[in-house]
């Protein structure tokens, strides 16, 4: 995966094609440090972006009347992409100070995971013979990684997810949505 010829890509990792240690790179957020802190014009852009992109997954729970609809992966995004961007400015803030302070924003990543997990869990309902919420609480986690990318600026990465998502829940659903039998309306010995 290198760049082509002419391209001038400042050294980045997904332009030399040297992908390993791109990933080590990447994950460990020097290129935050290199790009300075992030202005107060882009990270408005960052959230709208989180706050449009999750409008959408949202405005598909919201038609189908599902419990975690617009406003609730709307601020799920807004919470995520905010964190994100928190986390960033606190390894420009924090990043030359005194060797005694750490910052590693891929904690605030795993919390925000944790916190949308709960969040999802809390969508999953468990019948008798059923499982309801299920997609739900998976699109809340979905949407949490929307707004995560576009808090650390993957643009890119969150209008794939967004649009990946969305494929997902709309064509997938449709195809997969017909009603499955349900085992009590059964007829006794009756076999599945």
């Amino acid at each position: 995966m290198a760049a082509p010829q002419g391209l001038d890509c400042g050294g980045r990792w997904w332009c030399r094609g040297d992908e390993v240690e791109g990933l080590s790179e990447l994950l460990s957020f020097q290129w935050a440090h290199e790009t300075g802190p992030v202005s107060l014009q882009e990270a408005g852009l960052r959230l709208v972006l989180a706050i449009v992109l999750s409008a959408a997954v949202g405005i598909d729970r919201e038609l189908k009347h599902k419990p975690l609809g617009l406003r609730t992966n709307m601020l799920v995004a807004l919470g995520a992409a905010s964190f994100s961007l928190m986390a960033l400015q606190l390894v420009n803030e924090l990043g030359d100070g005194p060797s005694s302070i750490q910052v590693d924003p891929i904690r605030v990543m795993e919390a925000i995971v944790g916190a949308i997990g709960f969040l999802g869990a809390a969508a999953i309902i468990q019948g008798r013979f059923e499982l309801f919420g299920a997609t739900t609480g998976a699109s809340i986690w979905v949407v949490g990684g929307i707004g995560m990318a576009c808090g650390f600026g993957f643009y890119a990465l969150a209008v794939a997810v967004t649009v990946v998502g969305l494929f997902v829940l709309t064509v997938l659903g449709f195809l997969t949505g017909r009603k499955r039998p349900n085992p009590e309306d059964r007829q006794p010995g009756e076999q599945e």
